[in-house]
């Protein structure tokens, strides 16, 4: 089963988005979900990174690469 352990309204790369961070525990593994929802000009852009990396080191390099989000035109 899988819960939400977070969520939140952010500001990120300039831009409001929706923050979550879920847990999903199978039987078979247990990992975590980071996502994050940005809705621009009518369009929805999700980025979504699952993990088994407990040290916060991948969500930290995940949030670093989404800060640089920009929509080009």
């Amino acid at each position: 089963g899988g819960v939400i352990l977070a969520s939140d309204f952010v500001q990120i790369a300039d831009k409001d988005a929706i923050k979550l961070h879920a847990n999903m525990d199978t039987p078979e593994i247990n990992f975590d979900i980071h996502t994050y929802v940005f809705i621009e000009n009518g369009e929805i852009f999700i980025f979504e990174m699952r993990t088994l990396d407990v040290s916060g080191e991948s969500e930290r390099e995940f949030k670093n690469m989404i800060s640089t989000f920009e929509i080009l035109k």
